[in-house]
């Protein structure tokens, strides 16, 4: 019986060593930092708080497609990642964009399931494997999808795609990450100097065949952060910098319009909005509370 007991002991000592070393996380990959480098338009979005109110109400309103996530049953939600962050990259650069998720504990289990997630990728019909890291869509777009130490990266564009399949002996040094979204729930901060946000929002502009942000060309830069508070508010800060020589009024009066826009779309899943915008150094900053109808439920 001694034997016996002491056989399980060990057994149940190694059963637990190898637990922690699964689940011991990987350290981020020093790719994000060169992503950060050269994005012209950084983000990230904290996952878990999509289905906090106001945001499961606000979702409820978007098409079944794009509000799929919210539709994650709820014991599964616990184990996704975080925060996803994404970045853009400007033409100079390639072209292209990068979404990626620190994986931590799950990133050894992620790497082992790497090629049955591909697999399952194809078997739904999003796209075929061409190799081991890549898809094509049915349109012809290609993605790259692959882990690098403790970060997955799902990304479009021939730079990058080419720099994160070399050996970490060959990559271009990575430089310290710069989104860094402090409590915010949300946080997109993006640069305009040679133009590329503006060209972007043309191009939208033209697809959709109505007019976003006409003002676009006369931003140098801008932050956007969104925060939640106490009683179901949201608070979204809006930080728009004007170039020298731009339309200040005209950027003054496309945010006045666009939130204009959001409180009518939000006034039918019984929201309301306060805002207050300001000139500021040569910046447009703008506060807008999201927050419920008085006397009225919420969805969940």
């Amino acid at each position: 019986m001694k034997t016996l007991r002491y056989a399980f002991i060990i057994l149940a000592a190694f059963i637990i060593v190898i637990l922690l070393w699964f689940f011991k996380p990987l350290p981020p990959s020093d790719l994000k930092g060169s992503l950060a480098n050269h994005a012209y338009l950084t983000g990230m979005v904290n996952v878990r708080h999509l289905w906090d109110r106001p945001f499961a109400a606000i979702g409820s309103a978007i098409p079944p497609k794009a509000a799929s996530l919210p539709s994650i049953p709820s014991f599964l939600r616990p184990i996704l990642p975080p925060n996803v962050e994404l970045y853009l990259f400007n033409s100079r650069e390639g072209g292209g964009w990068a979404m990626t998720v620190d994986l931590g504990w799950r990133s050894k289990l992620l790497r082992m399931m790497h090629g049955l997630i591909m697999e399952q990728i194809q078997y739904r019909g999003f796209g075929a494997i061409e190799g081991e890291n890549t898809i094509r869509t049915p349109s012809g777009h290609k993605f790259l999808i692959v882990q690098d130490a403790g970060t997955l990266f799902v990304a479009e564009g021939e730079n990058f795609s080419r720099e994160i399949l070399k050996p970490a002996s060959d990559r271009s040094a990575g430089l310290t990450p710069q989104v860094d979204a402090g409590e915010n729930i949300a946080y997109i901060s993006f640069s305009n100097r040679e133009g590329e946000f503006a060209k972007v929002i043309e191009d939208e502009e033209k697809e959709i065949g109505f007019l976003i942000l006409p003002s676009a060309g006369s931003l140098s830069d801008g932050i956007i952060k969104v925060r939640e508070t106490a009683g179901d508010t949201l608070v979204a800060e809006i930080s728009f910098g004007v170039r020298e020589g731009g339309d200040m009024e005209g950027v003054e009066g496309d945010i006045s319009y666009l939130t204009d826009l959001l409180d009518r779309f939000l006034s039918t899943r019984n929201f309301k909005t306060d805002k207050t915008i300001n000139k500021e150094n040569g910046k447009i900053i703008a506060q807008v509370m999201i927050h419920p109808l008085k006397n009225s439920k919420m969805t969940h």
